[in-house]
């Protein structure tokens, strides 16, 4: 994650969709699904960006039978049956889409999580930060003993309370600005 705390969002979704293009290769591989390599080769991807620039869509395809394949079955039917087979298909399932595209979709959304949270809380805690610094850092409003010391007090919980949140993320301010440990 940028210093800013911005999400690149494009870069994580390009990045996610190349890992799935992978994975799909290599289940693709163990299961083996072999028509002259017609669904390994036809395996793409597509990045839709919308009228800005963030991307708005991904887009993954392949040959039709790859969807057959996944569900097992295809070729050993004719398209006019009764429904009477008089025998059972000997056909299996080779599930190389359905599974893995359900469990990457699932790891983009905790990777999104993770990234989409930290980010949040660097926002509140740069708001809150220069919040505080604008309220309770000057002691020279300060005009009673009393005041004296509710700012004093203040400061020492900030500082706490920021050492703690820094401990949490894996960062801390340095003269306003978040560093990564």
């Amino acid at each position: 994650m940028p210093q800013n705390g911005q999400v690149d969002i494009n870069a994580t979704l390009g990045a996610w969709a190349s890992i799935v293009i992978q994975k799909f290769h290599a289940k693709i591989t163990e299961l083996k699904i072999y028509d002259k390599g017609n669904l390994d080769h036809s395996l793409m991807q597509e990045l839709l960006v919308n009228a800005g620039v963030d991307i708005d869509k991904i887009e993954f395809s392949f040959k039709l039978y790859g969807i057959f394949v996944d569900m097992g079955v295809g070729k050993e039917i004719s398209k006019r049956n009764s429904g009477d087979l008089g025998y059972t298909p000997t056909r299996q399932p080779k599930e190389w889409f359905s599974k893995k595209y359900y469990g990457q979709v699932m790891k983009l959304r905790e990777i999104l999580i993770e990234k989409y949270s930290k980010a949040i809380t660097f926002s509140m805690i740069n708001t809150l930060q220069a919040d505080l610094d604008q309220r309770f850092n000057d002691r020279l409003t300060a005009r009673t003993v009393s005041n004296l010391r509710s700012v004093r007090y203040r400061e020492v919980t900030n500082n706490r309370s920021m050492r703690n949140y820094r401990k949490g993320l894996g960062g801390y301010f340095y003269d306003g600005v978040w560093k990564s440990v």
